[in-house]
């Protein structure tokens, strides 16, 4: 009988057997992944020449926005396009061979989309592949990037566009009597005449502001006082805000509305009302349903006024003052005076967005008077770009966003400003020579 103690085990040499198919194994594996590891490492050297593409062409991005931004403050038919493109050039992306040089203004996509005075740019390039191709061969990666810059605005309650100079008895904004002018919440009295005398103060007037703004300087006498927190001097003009962002809306004169003595509702159908008669003028108790109200003079003068005890209420409202047949010969202005009663806020969306009075800027030079000693809540412009306007204002009208933006201000007796404008389609004016980069 065999003495089973002396025969070998089966498994005896299985580990010996394992280890040599172990290392087979893994000879086999690291074979198949060695061209995997050899891709994902030429993968990353691409990437990291992308990322440093990606960060030079938003340098170039930023400064094509930059310098968009500046072209179109000195010239608002500049094209922006070839503008961005010729700074993109300059900073080693030249449009054509897939780079591409996108230019919108407003801003499309973003924190600051619709942003009527910023200026995006997106420029696009496809990656150069040195080692990962096989991983591309249809089509590279895009390499993107995007800058917005706009203008830095200054919370705006008054603002004269008036650039030259007046002449010494008068500034481009003029405060006379013995009234207050309290401007206040942060804003600004703005004034872009380049005079020594552009802001003139007299008689026992004060004004009173966190800031005011000068292009050039101020004068007082008699007894007036000017109060400001932060007083600046000989400072770039500051732009129309409304110029290149609000247009009057498109209209005919078929069906117009003859009427020039408005009592009662006025309704507006269409959004946009025309009135073709006249003068249109409001003496008892009118109310106007939302939208834009536009006073036609036909070639001729027409005039909007509220006199007498007229009560004018209406929200979401724009009165225009223009000429479908040309403006040349039309003198129009608006006119509220004695102790009319007005309480307006202005449309806070569309084309005449933050706007309640507006006189089209191609109207001869007129003057405008809000002068009547009753309450006038106005929320929002009054927008007179080539007028000057004549405002005492109201003391006890306590709205909480009223803007002047004219050509000429003049004030007399007591006002009131705020600038708690948010959401109201308000804009403030922006600076001619400091531009923001967004993002």
């Amino acid at each position: 009988m065999d003495d089973i103690r002396h025969r070998d085990s089966p498994g005896k040499h299985a580990p010996r057997r394992l280890r040599s198919n172990r290392r087979g194994t893994v000879a086999v594996v690291a074979a198949l992944l060695l061209p995997i590891l050899v891709l994902f490492a030429a993968l990353a050297i691409d990437v990291s020449s992308w990322h440093a593409k990606r960060l030079s062409m938003q340098g170039a991005a930023d400064l094509a926005a930059f310098g968009a931004s500046l072209a179109y403050l000195k010239n608002a038919n500049v094209n922006l396009t070839s503008v961005a493109q010729g700074m993109a050039t300059i900073n080693g992306f030249a449009t054509g061979g897939g780079t591409t040089v996108q230019v919108n203004r407003p801003p499309l996509s973003g924190s600051y989309q619709g942003l009527p005075q910023a200026i995006e740019v997106i420029i696009r390039q496809p990656a150069t592949v040195f080692f990962s191709g096989a991983l591309f061969r249809n089509s590279p990666p895009q390499i993107s990037a995007r800058g917005v810059a706009a203008p830095s605005t200054n919370p705006t309650c008054l603002l004269a566009l008036n650039q030259s100079t007046p002449d010494s008895s008068h500034g481009a904004i003029d405060v006379t009597g013995s009234g207050a002018v309290n401007v206040n919440s942060s804003c600004a009295l703005m004034d872009d005449s380049k005079s020594s005398f552009g802001l003139t103060l007299s008689g026992s007037a004060q004004v009173t502001a966190p800031n005011v703004d000068l292009s050039g300087s101020y004068t007082t006498s008699g007894n007036a006082t000017l109060n400001a927190s932060n007083l600046e001097t000989n400072l770039p003009v500051s732009l129309d805000p409304y110029a290149n962002t609000r247009s009057i809306p498109a209209y005919t004169l078929a069906g117009c509305d003859t009427t020039t003595s408005l009592a009662g509702h006025i309704t507006n159908a269409t959004g946009v009302h025309v009135f073709c008669g006249g003068n249109v003028d409001v003496s008892g108790t009118v109310s106007l349903d939302p939208g834009v109200y536009i006073v036609d003079g036909g070639g001729g003068s027409a005039n909007f006024t509220v006199q007498g005890s007229g009560n004018l209420t209406g929200s979401g409202v724009t009165i225009v003052i223009t000429a479908l047949s040309g403006v040349a010969g039309d003198n129009g202005a608006f006119t509220i005076s004695g102790s009319a009663t007005i309480t307006l806020s202005a449309p806070t969306s569309g084309s005449t967005a933050g706007i309640i009075f507006w006189a089209d800027g191609r109207l001869p030079a007129s003057t405008d008077r809000i002068t009547g000693g009753g309450q006038q809540i106005l929320t929002g412009a009054i927008y007179l770009p080539d007028h000057t306007l004549d405002y005492s204002g109201s003391a006890t009208a306590t709205p909480t966003c009223n803007q002047l933006v004219a050509y000429n201000i003049s004030l007399t007796g007591s006002a009131n400003f705020n600038h708690n404008c948010a959401g109201t389609g308000v804009l403030d004016a922006y600076s001619s020579s400091v531009i923001s980069l967004l993002e």
